[in-house]
């Protein structure tokens, strides 16, 4: 969100102070950065040298710094730590007074991702394309019902999104009257919920649909799934947008808004359940916020360090522990 307010966006370009100038391109572009190659028109992975777009570059070289797996976790990159502790402050100020502050902050932040979806959606609807690219996402594929990793991906979408047996709903409805109608509240939740998805794949596959129409390539090899999606494909779709800044800002200010309202449920659910079994603690609301944040944050750390290039930690581990392992071997 802060690179965004560049008077150019830096990942609309190679610069050769993060990008592997052998390998990155623009996409769209009839040239790439070192002279006349066109691999602007080009598919992902067409190429036998593996080009790479700016904006995934940028995302992985810059932002996180990728290392060369995880026994090489690097010095902390200290513009992520201080977007961390910023984001930290911000969580405590919300939650100083507890649920009387966090209740009122989340009018906001539960109703400003709105705001800024449907800006998005009519800008992406407005694009050239973007009906091919609804039509793909509202277009069932029926043999994907066969598929249990689809059934998993549900699965995992509504207890993420609904904060199925994660205690927040619980500890949020502890604050109900008691004759409170918790059934209209469930049933509200779970149609909000279920049109908020639909939504934000409305405004994802428009976007993705101009883009595919640019490329002349099929919508499935425009991105790749994954976070990928939100830190690579979003910000370089938004390029195309007149004044790309001011939608850069919007949408990454909506993401952060959507992390925090994620922690005020979090971290509150920690707060009240602790609170609830250690009284005393109660009367020491500001302190035991700070305490707790701090904590997190020092943890946090760890997490802002030189990613590794895995993106699955628990696949990469048994990979280093046999590294390790061969080692040990051949030192015995």
């Amino acid at each position: 969100m802060v690179s965004s307010f560049a008077t150019e966006v830096p990942w609309s370009k190679c610069d050769p102070e993060w990008a592997d100038m052998t390998t990155c391109y623009v996409r769209g572009s009839r040239a790439s950065q070192e002279g006349n190659s066109s691999w602007g028109n080009r598919s992902i992975g067409s190429n036998s040298t593996n080009p790479e777009t700016a904006s995934l570059q940028y995302w992985e070289r810059h932002v996180l710094h990728l290392s060369s797996g995880i026994d090489n976790v690097g010095p902390i990159k200290w513009d992520l730590a201080l977007c961390l502790l910023f984001s930290w402050v911000v969580v405590v100020l919300c939650l100083v007074k507890g649920i009387k502050t966090s209740g009122k902050v989340v009018y906001f932040a539960a109703t400003f991702p709105y705001v800024i979806l449907f800006i998005l959606l009519v800008t992406g609807l407005l694009q050239e394309g973007s009906l091919t690219g609804i039509l793909y996402f509202i277009t069932p594929t029926w043999e994907k019902l066969l598929d249990i990793q689809v059934w998993q991906a549900a699965a995992g979408q509504m207890f993420f999104s609904l904060s199925v047996s994660m205690g927040g709903l619980i500890m949020y409805s502890s604050y109900n009257d008691f004759r409170n109608n918790v059934y209209r509240d469930a049933l509200v939740v779970s149609v909000l919920d279920t049109l908020t998805s639909i939504i934000s794949g409305m405004v994802a596959f428009s976007i993705l649909g101009a883009m595919a129409h640019d490329l002349q390539v099929p919508i499935e090899q425009v991105v790749k799934e994954g976070p990928g999606l939100a830190f690579v494909a979003y910000p370089e779709a938004l390029l195309r947008l007149p004044v790309p800044q001011l939608w850069s800002v919007l949408f990454f200010l909506m993401l952060f808004v959507l992390g925090l309202d994620s922690e005020f449920a979090l971290l509150e659910n920690v707060l009240t359940s602790i609170s609830d079994e250690i009284t005393v603690l109660r009367n020491h609301k500001l302190a035991f916020c700070i305490s707790i944040a701090v904590l997190c944050y020092l943890v946090g750390l760890s997490c802002v360090t030189y990613v590794s290039k895995s993106t699955d930690l628990l696949s990469a581990l048994p990979v280093f522990f046999q590294e390790r392992r061969r080692e040990t071997i051949r030192r015995t």
